[in-house]
């Protein structure tokens, strides 16, 4: 006899089922049937989602996620004083001038 070793399942695969179970269509043993596992890893699963998207709304965001006027990522962003400006032309227009 070989080897037993564990199945291993892709995130694609884990969170679907995550979410099935979030849902609440249907049981957990329900979800484990279908899905031909034990109830307990779904469980396991569907904590982990619900934990982890706390930090989804969170500030605390990793620095290369967060975009800043410097690498250009506001630059099509529609402002009072028009759309398309640099951070220094928007302080040098008129309409923050009059707002401030």
């Amino acid at each position: 006899m070989g080897k037993v070793t564990r199945k291993r399942y892709p995130g694609e695969f884990k969170s679907r089922v995550a979410l099935e179970a979030i849902r609440g269509e249907q049981t957990l043993a329900e979800l484990a049937s279908k899905h031909g596992m034990h109830q307990t890893m779904i469980a396991q699963w569907t904590r982990q989602v619900i934990e982890s998207t706390a930090s989804l709304f969170s500030r605390k965001a990793a620095p290369e996620a967060i975009a800043s006027p410097a690498d250009g990522a506001y630059h099509d962003v529609p402002t009072p004083s028009g759309p398309g400006l640099t951070p220094d032309q928007m302080a040098n227009s008129s309409a923050v001038r009059m707002a401030a």
